[in-house]
């Protein structure tokens, strides 16, 4: 399953100061599944033009995950995004065959 997260990048620094968009220079995604600690899914380059952003990662496996990210500006990663928990459904299974009941000659 693919799963596709909205990032409201930020608008602040730690020390209160206004950051925009275009100032941070790349996000980095992270996703954890029940246990184990996160581990990096992919990021997305910047610099961005709109205060929110998307990320799909593909082929998801199913079950309970979580998703947090971080944001890079001049080489500086900035503070990790509280977890998002995700379920991730299993995919439907495959029908069964069909059952022939009767047949007859025309």
């Amino acid at each position: 399953m693919d799963v596709t997260l909205t990032i409201a990048l930020p608008t602040t620094r730690e020390d209160g100061s206004a950051v925009s968009p275009a100032d941070i220079a790349s996000l980095n995604i992270f996703r954890a599944d029940g246990a184990n600690a996160p581990k990096p899914v992919g990021s997305l380059a910047g610099p961005f033009s709109t205060p929110t952003v998307t990320f799909t990662e593909h082929n998801v496996p199913s079950g309970n995950e979580g998703y947090s990210c971080d944001g890079v500006e001049k080489g500086k990663e900035g503070d990790v995004s509280d977890v998002f928990p995700v379920v991730v459904a299993a995919p439907l299974a495959k029908l069964a065959a069909p059952t022939i009941v009767s047949a007859t000659q025309a």
